[in-house]
């Protein structure tokens, strides 16, 4: 087995993997079995190390409780940077698990309406959160977002996360099209720094596929010549529920839940005007009381 070292010169020792993705893999540690450590590929850790030094430091693993932020760093015993511990994250699934009509049945068999709403207001109070620590997510998307089968929410991946500290701001370098709002649509995003209000229409999109069956709110039938694909229905604003066809040029798709069945409210909840999650709480919460006093 691996021996890592934590910041105070503890020595690790690296277990089973418990994922890996393109950047490196993330293991059980044998002496901690409340954390985990990801561990990056050769030539990857290098060019997180001074972000993650600086999210240790700034102690975001204690600002958000959703979130599995970097809590230590680890190196090697002659010393090199390899990655960091965070919280383990267990029992969780992906959200498009939980939004998706098929894999619902499978992997939340017992989600309703109210499950899927207390899943939003969660997701919406991550956000919120993240915020609140000075970061801004920048890649949100479905595959960083984790859902219980208490519909509670955690986020990973938060080393993707754009950070400032000072006069230093360590950028978020990638991003999802479909969850990119229209000004960053083909972007170049090494040169921009997000704000929240960017990270405002992909959690508009996500709490809309929450409500509408896994529908993408840019996806549906163009009524012009051609195709349309999301990226650039996002870019031109042909959101394909709008009342306004003749502008939007798009139809939604059969067989989903209008706009209205879920009250004027839904509005304010996937506006692409990009309310901030406080608003989306507001609107989200009165959506869950109204199936409460309707069941």
């Amino acid at each position: 087995m691996t021996t890592v070292v934590s910041s105070d010169g503890r020595r690790l020792t690296l277990g089973s993997t418990l994922g890996k993705g393109g950047e490196g893999a993330v293991h059980h540690i044998v002496e901690a079995p409340d954390l985990a450590a990801k561990i990056y590929n050769p030539g990857k850790a290098k060019e997180r190390r001074d972000k993650v030094a600086a999210m240790v430091s700034g102690r975001l693993n204690d600002k958000s409780t959703y979130v599995a932020f970097p809590i230590d760093t680890l190196k090697s015993p002659s010393g090199e940077f390899l990655g960091f511990t965070m919280k383990k994250v267990a029992g969780f699934k992906s959200v498009h698990d939980l939004y998706g009509p098929g894999s619902r049945k499978t992997e939340f068999p017992t989600a309703d309406s109210q499950f899927l709403l207390r899943a939003a207001i969660n997701l919406a109070n991550a956000v919120a959160s993240i915020h609140a620590t000075g970061c801004v997510i920048g890649d949100i998307n479905h595959s960083g977002i984790l859902v219980s089968n208490k519909a509670l929410v955690t986020l990973i991946d938060s080393d993707s996360f754009q950070y400032r500290v000072s006069s230093d701001t360590y950028r978020c370098l990638v991003g999802v099209a479909e969850y990119t709002p229209p000004e960053l649509q083909g972007a170049s995003f090494s040169k921009i720094d997000r704000t929240p209000n960017h990270d405002n229409f992909g959690l508009a999109v996500l709490l809309f596929q929450l409500l509408f069956l896994g529908r993408h709110p840019f996806a549906g039938k163009y009524l012009g010549k051609g195709d349309m694909d999301i990226k650039t229905a996002i870019k031109d604003g042909r959101f394909a529920y709008s009342s306004r066809k003749a502008e939007t040029m798009m139809e939604a798709p059969p067989f989903v839940p209008a706009l209205g069945d879920y009250g004027e409210d839904t509005l304010e909840v996937i506006s692409i005007s990009q309310p901030p999650p406080s608003s989306k709480l507001s609107c989200l919460s009165g959506l869950i009381r109204l199936l409460m006093t309707s069941n």
